[in-house]
């Protein structure tokens, strides 16, 4: 999440606004609000079909300024590529990890950007200038290593780009490797000018860096290799202590202002390539740890494997600490929620180990009197305690757990003690009673009560004391399960007291004693009401189907919280908060929903060739803010995917729920192998024979701790009912029109699922 109230008017600058609004969101005139039901979502799921990344996609413009990060996993520093190609480097270092904080548009003085140049004339045509928002691709169609292509005067170019460091190591000094290669497509000879040069600092400062001249023969083919030191800014001697720059960033003042650059060097093709191969194969190693996910849709097959890069690159070795931030070059913090549910990710993807690192470095956040320091909200402590707590669950690593329980007790003894506090001041029966005046979540600037903050806590006390008990700490345990009892009763009652009736439709706002989000988008709930009601669900407070969920999301869905199956943020999308929203629709039975959600996000919240998840877009011009690839989106993308494909539900484990119906046209597949659950690895394959009027299911279920049941979703192309199920050649009817049930399985088990003849 961004500090939205503090930067829009800076970032819609640089988005490509369809009206050329500079307006502040809470401005913008009611009328001009999008305060109905979901446009996108009125035709999709009006459909007989599921969505398709096609169908989704027309409706709008993709995104237009598609922004990768290139790193050594989990190094501390990257390298940024924009939309034609460039390099973007800002010097910038977090001075507390979790409370640092970087803009690349609030913080020119410490930025270079280099880019490639044609021709000896001014002006110059810069390399990438005019290309489409989809022109970039990734190597393998997957990695972080970003292929860019240009046509200029009949050659071609194709620029590689890459970071590498010594053995990959993340403490090593780091390099962009730039490979560009050129091809003679004309029939006569060409005359190739190039240079590179890189613009420095506040004062935009042109450095040359290099320039290169070749003669080409018809379908003659020329490499130029460089590579690019991470640390070569020049630093800016005119900035001093008397500067207003250093004034106005006093906690960058340590830091070189950027003068100038140097240090690129030319490089032998042979040593590139040598370069290429390894970088390349450390992430293939890592990646290839992950679950298998494959589809007949090679879009979601590329861009999962893509998002857990970016994801990898936006953890930042701090010495012996690893802390997730939200993005390269624009958000070098630790943003709470975002960071912790990134560890969830990794947990749910097959990453045990990180995962537990991360998750062990964020809890060095958390001070001695048990409040977590990242200063972006109460919400925070209470989803650190349910991602600690999963990640126990995934692994049943108890001595793990023994070592994170005095981390969970004091977050816990903190918890409590401040609930007390408030309630000196509080009378039973106000609009807040029992709950929490602090900062709600992100970049929410104001203390206040708050549904997400108290909900995210309670249900964090909850998991606590569950932790606490198993590893044996039983009076901590009582005395933490005892306050969260209370503390639901509280918010519950806060609830009911709070629901309200406008213009026929009761609604349930945000903050208890406040419409003030509502009132402020015009009773439209999109703004913070569309971020923060999506959150509340993210946190399972609320069990499926309770009215207050229901409240939510009618708000959601009839009054403009929604566009294309994502959250809103004024006239903007917002990429980052729609999965509790999402997973409550799984929760209903309403697979489409979430569908339109995994197609909504492919064609609006990323770019279409790179994968780049991006925070917030203009729905209407494709213009997005800079702020990709974005940590939260990656995450909560990624989340939606595993939970479309195995779903926990208590003792129930849910599989293929939402994959779309097209993914199992005939002789098509569907196959998961090696998905960590709570009751341990689950794989499984669907395999389409529809024209024989049949599906094949081979799986292999948990057997750590296995669940009461599986469900097994197969939803026919055409929305055929099964009619009859075998389970090594007998009958099993245990099914419905779409899925089988098995109780207590055990061994690996073939289902043969029939349908009626065309």
């Amino acid at each position: 999440m961004v500090a939205r109230i503090g930067w829009l008017v800076t970032v819609f600058a640089w988005i490509l606004l369809a009206d050329g609004s500079m307006a502040q969101p809470w401005k913008i005139p009611p009328e001009k609000m999008h305060r109905g039901p979901d446009p996108v979502a009125q035709v999709e799921l009006a459909a007989p079909h599921d969505p398709t990344f096609e169908s989704v996609a027309r409706h709008y413009p993709m995104l237009q300024s598609p922004r990768e990060a290139l790193g050594v996993l989990e190094s501390a520093r990257e390298f940024v590529v924009t939309a034609g190609g460039e390099i973007e480097l800002n010097n910038y270092q977090m001075d507390q990890p979790g409370r640092g904080e970087a803009y690349p548009w609030a913080a020119p003085e410490n930025k270079a950007t280099i880019y490639f140049l044609f021709g000896k004339q001014t002006p110059k045509t810069r390399y990438g200038h005019g290309n489409p928002p989809d022109a970039k691709r990734l190597i393998d169609g997957y990695l972080p290593m970003v292929i860019v292509p240009f046509t200029f005067q009949g050659v071609e170019y194709r620029q590689t780009l890459f970071a590498w460091s010594q053995r990959m190591d993340p403490d090593g000094r780091l390099w962009a490797y730039v490979g560009m290669e050129m091809k003679n497509s004309t029939d006569a000879g060409v005359r190739v000018e190039l240079a590179q040069q890189a613009v420095c600092g506040r004062k935009q400062r042109v450095v040359p860096l290099g320039s290169w001249e070749f003669d080409l023969a018809p379908a003659e083919e020329r490499r130029l290799c460089l590579r690019i030191p991470r640390d070569g800014i020049v630093p800016d001697t005119e900035i001093t202590k008397d500067s207003p720059e250093f004034e106005k960033r006093t906690r960058r003042a340590e830091l070189p202002f950027c003068g100038g650059f140097h240090g690129v060097e030319t490089m032998e093709p042979q040593e590139f390539d040598r370069c290429l191969g390894e970088a390349a194969q450390a992430w293939r190693d890592r990646l290839g740890r992950a679950m298998t996910i494959r589809v007949p849709e090679q879009r979601v097959n590329d861009a999962h494997r893509a998002w857990l890069a970016y994801l990898f690159t936006n953890v930042d070795k701090e010495g012996e600490l690893y802390f997730p931030h939200d993005g390269s070059g624009f958000y070098e913090l630790v943003w709470g929620i975002a960071a912790i549910q990134s560890c969830r990710a990794f947990d749910m993807y097959g990453y045990p180990d990180e995962a537990g690192k991360y998750l062990d470095s964020i809890c060095t956040l958390v001070q001695p009197d048990g409040e977590l320091k990242t200063a972006f909200g109460l919400s925070d402590s209470g989803t650190l305690l349910v991602a600690l707590e999963d990640h126990y669950r995934y692994t049943q690593d108890k001595a793990w757990l023994a070592r994170a329980a005095d981390t969970i007790g004091r977050i816990a003894n903190w918890s409590i003690a401040r609930r007390a506090k408030e309630k000196e001041g509080q009378t039973p029966g106000a609009p807040n009673y029992g709950m929490i005046k602090y900062q709600p979540s992100g970049d929410y600037p104001e203390p206040d009560f708050s549904f997400l903050s108290d909900t995210a806590l309670c249900v964090g006390l909850e998991a606590g004391a569950r932790c606490l008990r198993t590893v044996g700490r039983e009076a901590d345990a009582q005395r933490a399960a005892a306050e969260a009892a209370a503390y639901r009763r509280d918010i519950e009652a806060a609830m009911r007291r709070s629901v309200f009736e406008h213009e026929g439709q009761r609604l349930l706002p945000i903050l208890p004693a406040s419409r003030a989000w509502l009132e402020r988008a015009n009773y439209g709930s999109t703004g913070y009401y569309s971020l923060f009601a999506s959150l509340i669900l993210d946190t399972e407070f609320l069990p499926a189907g309770d009215p207050h969920a229901t409240l939510l999301i009618s708000a959601l869905e009839q009054r403009g919280g929604l566009c294309a199956g994502t959250c809103t943020f004024f006239d903007d999308i917002d990429h980052g908060f729609t999965y509790g929203y999402w997973l409550e629709m799984l929760k209903r039975g309403e697979p489409k929903k979430a569908i339109l959600g995994l197609y909504g996000s492919l064609a609006y919240g990323m770019s279409h060739s790179t994968y780049s998840s991006v925070e917030c877009t203009r729905i209407e011009s494709g213009g997005n803010a800079p702020t990709l690839p974005h940590l939260r989106s990656g995450t909560q993308q990624l989340k939606l995917l595993r939970m479309m494909l195995v779903r926990e539900a208590g003792e129930r484990l849910i599989l293929a729920q939402a994959a779309p119906q097209h993914w199992l046209k005939q002789g098509q597949c569907v196959e998961v192998q090696n998905a960590p659950t709570m009751f341990g690895p689950v794989s499984y394959t669907i395999q389409s024979a529809v024209d024989q009027g049949r599906m094949t299911v081979q799986l292999t279920p948990p057997t750590r701790n296995p669940p009461e049941e599986i469900q097994v979703f197969v939803r026919h192309p055409e929305g055929k009912p099964i009619q009859q199920v075998t389970l090594g050649g007998k009958p099993l009817d245990t099914f419905n029109a779409d899925s089988v049930t098995l109780r207590e399985p055990g061994e690996p088990l073939t289902l043969e699922l029939h349908y009626a003849a065309k």
